[in-house]
């Protein structure tokens, strides 16, 4: 089987590896991995050229509680290696933390267009007490060397490791920017090539951009080629 038409979901207790997906190259729904605490890569995904949605640590916390959606131990994402689209959404942790020993992208080097939202978020946080639960080690997006657009918004929020955002040299449009909470981020200097934030009119809440409680970042410069929003 290279083709799945319906949504992949791996979740598990003693799942340990994926090796058995290798050859499956499109998923038509989502591919959702979260709550695999002795997962220790996804390399089995290598075949994976395009999938619908991707969700790689629960974002859910409502109902997956904020410890629940963890993959503990992926340090890297590099089985995507050979993602080039992902039609609808892209989810990089969320509340809880859900990849807390991820430290890059790299594996998405090959990816090219998000057609939906794209949300990186490492740190974890607790909605209900507004509490931090831990510190994400994620400090760079240069696996996003080749993205060049996002048709809904994109958010980088809350990931206190993260340094610079140089590695989104080739993105040109977003349908809406979030840059919030990520408390070592010095510039915006990865942005420089963005001259459009640009919403659907038939999607609510696009194209808004919103940069705010970065501590470290001093100045804009990095927006200088912005001219649409």
């Amino acid at each position: 089987c290279d083709s799945v038409l319906s949504s992949i979901s791996i979740s598990g207790s003693d799942i340990t590896n994926i090796n058995s997906l290798s050859n499956i190259t499109s998923v038509a729904n989502e591919v959702f991995i979260a709550s695999n605490p002795v997962l220790l890569n996804i390399d089995g995904l290598v075949g994976l050229t395009s999938v619908g949605s991707l969700s790689i640590g629960s974002s859910y916390y409502y109902c997956c509680g904020p410890s629940q959606g963890s993959n503990a131990l992926i340090t890297n994402i590099d089985g995507l290696i050979n993602l080039i689209s992902v039609e609808g959404s892209l989810t990089i942790g969320g509340y809880g933390g859900g990849n807390p020993a991820l430290t890059n992208l790299d594996g998405l080097g090959s990816l090219t267009s998000v057609g939906g939202s794209l949300n990186i978020q490492t740190d974890g946080y607790d909605p209900y007490t507004g509490q931090s639960t831990g510190a994400g080690l994620l400090t760079n997006l240069d696996g996003l060397v080749s993205l060049t657009s996002v048709g809904g918004d994109f958010s980088v929020n809350s990931n206190s490791s993260l340094t610079n955002l140089d590695g989104l040299g080739s993105l040109t449009s977003v349908g809406g920017l979030s840059i919030q909470q990520n408390s070592a981020l010095t510039d915006l200097d990865g942005l420089s090539g963005l001259t459009s934030v640009d919403s659907d009119p038939n999607v609510y809440a696009q194209g808004n951009l919103y940069i705010q409680s970065n501590n470290a970042l001093t100045h804009l410069d990095g927006l200088i080629a912005l001219t649409n929003v």
